[in-house]
């Protein structure tokens, strides 16, 4: 992979929902979940639609009031994670075809750049068995879920 990569969303493997400004994300195969806080909600929601790690140090350095090489590292962390996690990948040449243009912030002389925070990527595996469950097979007598193990 390169910075100038567009990477999106792996749908076979993630679902999302924002709620109230926070990012949900459940790894439909492992069963881990996740959430983000509001930059890697932010970032998060570029990469659904696609995005560059280039393009999206640049526009992160517009906009926070940090050196260069703290913002690409934050975000070469945070991008390692998701792909670490199978949550996103490089595009393909027809979902490369379909992204948006990059997004440009605002070029005002008198915009201030915000003190920047590495983005923050939490992830849980606490419900890694229930979400693991089958609740259209798995269902018994005592109802769902039936986890792998359970007494029958």
């Amino acid at each position: 992979m390169t910075q100038s990569d567009l990477l999106v969303v792996d749908r076979d493997n993630a679902i999302s929902e924002t709620l109230d400004g926070e990012v949900v994300v459940i790894h439909l195969h492992s069963g881990a979940y996740y959430s983000a806080d509001a930059l890697g909600t932010e970032l998060w929601n570029r990469l659904e639609n696609g995005a560059s790690v280039a393009g999206l140090s640049r526009e992160l350095a517009q906009r926070f009031d940090a050196d260069d090489g703290v913002i690409a590292e934050a975000l070469d962390d945070f991008v390692s994670t998701l792909r670490r996690e199978g949550l996103v990948k490089v595009a393909d040449a027809a979902e490369a075809e379909d992204a948006p243009p990059p997004a440009h912030p605002p070029e005002d002389g008198d915009h201030v750049r915000q003190p920047f925070q590495a983005p923050v990527f939490e992830i849980y595996e606490d419900l890694r068995e229930l979400l693991h469950a089958d609740p259209i097979h798995d269902v018994m007598n005592a109802g769902w879920p039936h986890l792998k193990g359970d007494a029958d």
